[in-house]
This record gives structure tokens, C-alpha cells and sequence, in this order.
């Protein structure tokens, strides 16, 4: 079966939608559905960074945070902000400590998301944390360890190169 089968008979997504219209922060605010939908959002979102911090098997780890990326997105509003700070938190946790390689990279792309989704300034938090884990995981290194090491640095080359005006600040 093909995309475009099913894709329906108008071409678009989802009952002919073919187009995805990106909203402000402010318009989301200003919403009259966001007074439903903020209250439920931040809910469910700070149950699932509950969740993160006693997850300890890595698969589950890895879908969590693989599924909180898609909402990264609706954290851009004001009334989100705390809950913002606490996943990037969080992932630079899983990112940092982490022992199997698949929650490592989906706490990055959480981190990633959050870098390019976020307004301006946030990214100088994630560039902070991603080289504050980058310099705790890379205090000791072993034979086992390098890989991990080698995997920070190419997520830390990877950040630092989405913007290069905030990178150049916090190289000096």
C-alpha cells in the first residue's frame, strides 16, 4: 500500500489537510483551545518527567523520551518554561549517565529539539548543559568509555553547529 493511498482521495494528511500551519507562542496562548488543552499538556508532561526519573530500563528510557519529543514543540509558551527547563534537565541527566546508546541519543535529540524549538535564548542552556555533561562524562576515560566519549563529542559538534553566533559566544 502506498503513501499516496493512504493519504486519502484530496492528496493531504489526515482528511485532505495539506498543509501544517506553525503557530506562535503568543497565538497558542491566546487560544481559546490552549485553556483546555495548556492545563492537560503540562500534566501530562510532568507525569512523564516523574516517570523519567525512576525509568531504569533503557528501551523504555529510549521510548519515553522518544515520545515527549514530539510535544517539545508546545513547551515554546511562557506558562511552560519551568516544565521546559525541567526536561532539558532531565535529558542532560540520561544523556550524561546513561549506559546503553539508545536513550543517549533520544535524550540528544530531546535536547536538539528543545535547542531549535525554544526561544532564541534557550539554546545557551543547552549548549551549558550538553558541555557540562560532556566534561562529567569525560573526567575518566577507559577503554569502555571512549565510545561514549566519542558519542558526546559528536552530539556536543552537532549542537554547537545549529547556531554559530551562540556557539562563538560560548567558545570565549
Amino acid at each position: 500500500l502506498g503513501l499516496d493511498k493512504a493519504k486519502g482521495k484530496e492528496g493531504g494528511a489526515a482528511g485532505g489537510i495539506s498543509e501544517e500551519r506553525v503557530f506562535t507562542p503568543d497565538e497558542l496562548t491566546r487560544s481559546p483551545k490552549w485553556r483546555k488543552v495548556g492545563p492537560l499538556l503540562k500534566s501530562y508532561l510532568g507525569n512523564t518527567l516523574h516517570a523519567l526519573g525512576g525509568m531504569t530500563d533503557a528501551p523504555l528510557l529510549a521510548f519515553a523520551l522518544r515520545r515527549v519529543r514530539a510535544s517539545v514543540p508546545l513547551l515554546c509558551p511562557p506558562p511552560m518554561a519551568r516544565i521546559a527547563d525541567k526536561l532539558l534537565k532531565a535529558c542532560l541527566n540520561v544523556f550524561g549517565t546513561s549506559e546503553q546508546a539508545s536513550p543517549r541519543l533520544q535524550a540528544f535529540l530531546v535536547v536538539r529539539q528543545l535547542a531549535l524549538s525554544m526561544p532564541a535564548g534557550y539554546i545557551d542552556k543547552c549548549l551549558k548543559g550538553v558541555y557540562r555533561s560532556y566534561l562529567n562524562g569525560s573526567k575518566f576515560v577507559s577503554a569502555a568509555s571512549a565510545p561514549h566519549i566519542a558519542f558526546m563529542t559528536t552530539c556536543a559538534v552537532e549542537l554547537w553547529g545549529l547556531d554559530m553566533q551562540a556557539s562563538y559566544a560560548h567558545a570565549f
